[in-house]
């Protein structure tokens, strides 16, 4: 550095005095005001105006231009350290800035540092700087009611002519901030966390003043010198310390805590991702974002659910579907266990939800681990998991609860499927007890069925039971007299009075829909069954099919196509009594069609001969205890329906063949359950009904065909089928 002062008489140069020497750090403009002192000029703004610069603005990059025409060596340290205007605001050292982060019209300086040696250094001007790093001194803009006076061509004089220097200074730790800031202007050593590391001055500075706007909760568009610098300073300490302290720091903001204005919070928090596009850097940007979540959820003012889901728990609470993400459940298994535990579960404060604590969600994992999946519960029933599924699908066994596909069990489940077998036992001498696998096998029916006939219908009771032995390696049964026996496997499936909506329609040959809109019109009565259901009256139901018809009926005797018949019969005056939209096949009734037409409504081919075979099958059906139930089908024929649902097959015949025929149908469209079943098993579809035809059916899945039967109408015969009709439907009913 030299001291001396230069003079030269060439013409060219802008000035004939200025100062040789250049300081470290030194802006254009502090070189300036050391030229108007060397001019004797009288004042700074009249020297600029002298050198064709406007001394309203001080344009930097203008006054460059003059330095750079004067013979001095260090015009490279000026220029570095001048902040120069680009499109992104200035560049200064090296670092490119917003336009915020430099002061033109506040100026400060350091008076320790004046004291040392009377220039101005660069970070002078950095907005969010507040303390000299060199002095632990504030930086001032003057004295009390005395700005300093920039017009003075010796730096640190006031506009009252009092010469800032050490007694002046103000003693101020210097934070973080300013040590950084001037060690990264300065070139020094700048010890970053892994978050922070490689990013630019720029990025750093607007994170922490987003981090400080989000403590402050603030709402204004026009920032000022003095909230720059607070934001900067509120928030650079947290986000160095990285996520947790920054959620340590904005947990403590004013706005952010539980019972505060809540639509000035829903404002600010709308506000908050506009805000966060200051920062040009994604990773940056989203670690504030999600430690802004995080804090709202912690404080209670947010449910995180939808977009917030990923932080739910951050409250040391969970939601019901977090809880049951984390546990392995369904959120309706897991609904089911809370009702089942009893546990209350707190509603949330901005949803329909509902939340657990740690203590509540220990409980149900506790109850979880209690329990017994398929494997050791049928270990424990002394039963293989196959036979154990078969109970649960007979709902013989319910289970507590499903997880991840399994069922699983408690030990209370269990024990109360071991009393309901045990508790039918019967002090008999005469019975001759036997286990119940080899008497099952013996008597070709599942474990399942056995325990099935043991509670429900009482075909088989229980002898003797081994307590310390598992269930089914120590029940001993007997078959039961006749007299112990119930009327039917299933008692509330078989009742006449108990017709749901689904099997009225296929009786009808309409739509569950049609079926409604009978019943509005009150053309079908209902009736409350035992659990309170509606069911479709009987009896109205056979005065509705004696009253009514299908209009498609009458086409064989109109010699046209059946949807053809309603249009014809409309021709005619007869009219449908359900004629809207949505009704499914129209009814007209009989006696209008008489009565307009004159003509007869046939009664389908040996429909009193099937009414008579129905009559004899479900007296069989009910002496035999067989779970089925039957109806006649409009092929004409009769359906054979297992009582349960899981099988079914059609009575049919054959005129050309003059033979009856029994078609149970195993396709992968309608009848996917029970083809399933039988695949599981691995059972060949000929070992279903041993000597019936099987044939592949379209799209997937079996046909089996018993059509071995003559359909002479004389009693032998009806008597013939409805004994393969009984034997068929025990066949089936063993492997479904």
């Amino acid at each position: 550095m030299n001291s001396e002062t230069s003079t030269t008489t060439t013409d060219w140069l802008p000035m004939s005095i200025w100062p040789a020497e250049t300081y470290r750090l030194e802006p254009v403009q502090g070189w300036i005001h050391r030229a108007a002192e060397r001019n004797y000029a009288f004042s700074t703004d009249t020297f600029v105006d002298s050198l064709g610069v406007s001394s309203r603005d001080w344009d930097y990059d203008e006054l460059l231009k003059i330095v750079q025409q004067m013979p001095i060596n260090g015009y490279a340290e000026i220029e570095h350290c001048t902040p120069k205007r680009s499109n992104q605001g200035y560049e200064i050292c090296g670092h490119k800035v917003p336009f915020r982060f430099i002061s033109k019209s506040e100026r400060r300086v350091c008076p320790q540092c004046l004291e040392e040696e009377r220039y101005v250094r660069t970070w002078f001007d950095f907005v969010p700087i507040a303390t000299c790093p060199h002095h632990n001194v504030a930086l001032v803009e003057g004295l009390p009611n005395d700005p300093l006076d920039w017009r003075h061509t010796e730096i640190g004089w006031t506009r009252s002519g009092v010469k800032v220097g050490s007694e002046h200074a103000t003693p101020q730790i210097a934070s973080k901030l300013d040590r950084f800031i001037v060690q990264s202007l300065t070139g020094g050593q700048v010890g970053l966390p892994d978050h922070l590391d490689g990013l630019s001055l720029r990025t750093i500075l607007a994170a922490s003043v987003c981090v400080g706007k989000l403590y402050r909760g603030d709402e204004k568009h026009i920032a000022t010198y003095e909230s720059v610098r607070s934001f900067c300073q509120l928030g650079f300490d947290p986000l160095v310390g990285g996520s947790d302290a920054i959620i340590d720091f904005l947990r403590r903001a004013d706005w952010l805590q539980p019972g505060r204005d809540r639509t000035s919070y829903v404002v600010r928090c709308n506000g908050v991702p506009t805000m966060l596009l200051a920062i040009n850097n994604k990773n940056l940007r989203h670690l504030i974002a999600d430690t802004f979540a995080r804090v709202r959820v912690r404080n209670g003012l947010a449910t995180p659910s939808g977009r917030l889901s990923k932080y739910d728990g951050e409250d040391d609470h969970l939601n019901v579907k977090g809880a049951a993400r984390r546990l392995g459940l369904s959120p309706h298994t897991m609904r089911v266990l809370l009702r089942k535990l009893a546990v209350d579960a707190k509603p949330c404060e901005h949803s329909r939800g509902h939340r657990l604590n740690q203590e509540q969600l220990a409980s149900v994992q506790k109850y979880i681990e209690d329990s017994f999946g398929p494997e050791e519960a049928a270990n424990r029933l002394g039963c293989t998991p196959q036979e154990l599924k078969s109970l649960a699908a007979r709902k013989l066994l319910q289970p507590a609860f499903h997880m991840s596909g399994r069922r699983h069990y408690t030990k209370s489940d269990l024990a109360g499927f071991v009393d309901r077998i045990t508790a039918a036992a019967v002090d008999d001498p005469s019975l001759d007890g036997q286990m119940i696998k080899p008497l099952s096998e013996q008597v070709g029916i599942s474990l399942a069925e056995a325990c099935s006939r043991i509670i429900r219908d009482r075909s088989l009771v229980t002898v003797d039971h081994e307590p310390r032995s598992p269930l089914f390696e120590g029940l001993k049964v007997a078959l039961s007299p006749k007299a112990m026996r119930r009327s039917g496997v299933r008692p509330n499936a078989q009742v006449r009075d108990a017709i749901t909506y689904a099997e009225a329609a296929a009786r009808l040959g309409t739509k569950y829909d049609g079926i409604k809109g009978l019943i509005e019109a009150s053309l079908i009565g209902t009736v409350k069954d035992s659990r309170n259901k509606d069911r479709i009256c009987p009896k109205s139901l056979e005065l509705f099919e004696c009253r009514y018809i299908k209009a498609s009926a009458y086409a064989q005797v109109l010699g046209c196509h059946p949807t053809s018949a309603l249009k014809i019969l409309r021709t005619m005056g007869v009219l449908p009594i359900n004629d809207r939209k949505s009704a499914g096949p129209r009814f007209i009734d009989r006696e209008q069609v008489m009565r307009l037409t004159g003509l007869r409504c046939p009664e389908p081919s040996g429909w009193a001969g099937w009414q008579t075979i129905k009559e004899e099958l479900d007296e069989n059906l009910a002496t035999h205890a067989v779970p089925a139930t039957t109806r006649i089908s409009p092929a004409p024929g009769i359906e054979v329906r297992a009582t349960s649902g899981r099988w079914s097959f059609l009575i049919e015949r054959k005129k050309e063949q003059k033979k009856f025929s029994l078609t149970s149908s195993f396709t992968s469209i309608r009848q996917r359950g029970r083809l399933k079943k039988v695949l599981e098993r691995s059972i060949e579809p000929s070992e279903i009904w041993p000597g019936a035809r099987v044939h592949n059916a379209d799209g997937g899945g079996f046909v089996i065909v018993d059509e071995t039967l003559e359909s002479e109408t004389d009693g032998s015969s009806q008597d013939t089928l409805v004994d393969r009709v009984i034997t068929r439907a025990y066949q089936i009913h063993q492997i479904l």
